[in-house]
Order: structure tokens, then sequence, then C-alpha cells
């Protein structure tokens, strides 16, 4: 395990990290962190639980993570200034139950997944990014057939992502 959140480390991590496959727990939440983050979690096939929020990482998303999908429980990777778009890749995570995206500079539209994706995902928080376009009916689906009960987007007026309230998002933004 790298628990090394709460802290005040600083700079760029390290792409050494590649050495330590067998993490499972990768959390530097609340740090000052800065620069591209590392895409470098190939073959991190018991990483579970990855957390970088809150710090200054930029750069595109380090899709990698899901590389190794089936033990990855938790993703956070919210406020920080990750730019480009969200890799389609994220629906192979197929444990995923916690997907935090918010407070980003992401851009694009948000994948669609595949009938059968995520059926554990309960919290998919997409707000404060650049997105734009139409929420997937296959994400909307969730709220029917599966776990999810949290699908927080940018969709009040004027909506970056149209997404029916409540049928689809349970939390649109900005709030007045």
């Amino acid at each position: 395990d790298l628990r090394l959140n709460n802290n005040t480390f600083s700079g760029p991590f390290p792409d050494t990290i590649q050495s330590a496959k067998g993490l499972v727990f990768f959390l530097l939440a609340n740090n000052t962190f800065d620069g591209d983050f590392p895409n470098v979690f190939n073959g991190f096939s018991d990483l579970e639980f990855f957390d970088i929020t809150n710090n200054g990482f930029t750069g595109g998303f380090p899709d990698s993570i899901f590389d190794s999908p089936d033990s990855l429980t938790i993703v956070y990777v919210r406020d920080n200034a990750f730019t480009g778009p969200l890799p389609a890749s994220y629906a192979t995570a197929s444990k995923m139950r916690d997907f935090y995206v918010n407070g980003n500079l992401l851009t694009g539209s948000i994948p669609p997944i595949t009938e059968g994706q995520l059926p554990e995902l309960n919290e998919f928080l997409l707000q404060d990014n650049d997105f734009t376009g139409v929420m997937p009916d296959t994400v909307c689906a969730l709220r029917t057939s599966g776990m999810l009960e949290d699908l927080w987007s940018d969709c009040r007026p004027p909506a970056e992502i149209e997404c029916p309230l409540p049928d689809c998002c349970t939390r649109c933004f900005p709030e007045p």
C-alpha cells in the first residue's frame, strides 16, 4: 500500500511508481503534487483504491489504471486539472463502485458503456468539467438496472450535458 494522503508533499510525482505493481491502495489525496501524473499503472492487477483527489495534477487522464480492471473499486481523481476526454476504458472496471472525476478540465462527451458493464457503480460524479453532449442512455440505464444512486453532472441551464433530472442525473450543477 502507498498511503501518502493528507500531507504537504509537493512537486511532480515520480514515474518510478511503476515498479510497485503489488499495490492495493494508492492514496495521494490532499497534497500539493503537480505536473503530469505518470500514466504507468499497466499491470497493477491488485489495485482496488486509487485516490489522487485535491492535488494539482495536469495532462491527460491516467487511463492505465483501467488496464487491470478486475479489482478496481474506487477511483477518485477529483479536484485536479486533468484535460482531454474521459477514457472509454473506464467502463471496463467491472467492480468499480465510486468514480469521481469532478473538478477537472475534462472535455468531450461522456463515453457510453455496453449493457452489463459497471454493474456495481454506485456514485459517478462528473460535474465541474467541460463535458458536452448528452448523457448516454446506457449510463442512465444504470439508474434503473444497476446500483447507481448518484449521477452528478453540469446539467442545469445553461446545460453543458443534457441529462434528465431525476430520471437519469440525480443532481445538476451549477447549483442556484
